[in-house]
């Protein structure tokens, strides 16, 4: 049995500009979740320099059946940037 994410308070969730989708998909044989575990992603500088940053998370699949088989899964994450001025 999967333990529920939302009732361990030793995580922290990040408030992150994107929040989640606003669609809404059920499925009566499992539900699936995410949580973002970075902390806040700053990039220093322009995209030829910069290092980079990583992002860590959870995805969190709880089976509502005795037995779930899933073929496949895909994931994808999509940040819109928006920069304030100055441009630097």
């Amino acid at each position: 049995m999967l333990k529920s994410h939302k009732k361990d308070k030793t995580n922290h969730r990040i408030s992150l500009p994107f929040g989640r989708s606003r669609e809404i998909h059920e499925n009566p044989h499992a539900a699936l979740d995410w949580k973002i575990e970075s902390p806040p992603i700053i990039f220093f500088g322009d995209a030829e320099s910069s290092s980079g940053a990583l992002v860590s998370g959870q995805m969190i699949i709880e089976v509502k059946d005795e037995h779930l088989e899933i073929e496949n899964f895909s994931a994808a994450l999509n940040i819109h940037v928006h920069q304030k001025k100055p441009f630097m």
